[in-house]
């Protein structure tokens, strides 16, 4: 992990540099293939997060509504939220290994959102 408090060295850069090119691609992606592709590689909370922490912001999926947005309507059948609130717990969608929702109904910015930089996640 990149100390934010000081100056960063050549590998830290290249690190930074790194995860914005895979960010900006995954951005790219067509969402189809997103609904297709594997998750970041770990299992939730990782090897690499602390304690039992997720690294990746899923901690607030009840209170931010799994991240769903207007343009999810769109994509979405009513049946498909039928099926998302059914899954529905205390901590959102958030389970002991991760996100409890099928990919192909997931909200697009989980779907868009990998963590690169605790992943070894390759574009």
């Amino acid at each position: 992990m990149i100390d934010k408090g000081k100056k960063p060295n050549k590998e830290e850069l290249a690190i930074r540099r790194a995860n914005k090119k895979k960010r900006l691609v995954i951005e790219g992606f067509p969402l189809e293939q997103l609904i297709k592709a594997p998750n970041c590689g770990f299992k939730c909370p990782n090897g690499k997060s602390l304690g039992n922490k997720f690294n990746c912001g899923c901690d607030n999926c009840g209170e931010d509504n799994g991240y769903f947005q207007e343009k999810d309507k769109n994509r979405l059948s009513k049946e498909d939220f039928v099926e998302i609130e059914s899954l529905r717990t205390e901590n959102g969608w958030l389970g002991k290994n991760g996100c409890s929702l099928p990919r192909k109904i997931r909200s697009e910015v989980c779907l868009r959102y990998v963590c690169v930089e605790m992943t070894e996640f390759e574009v």
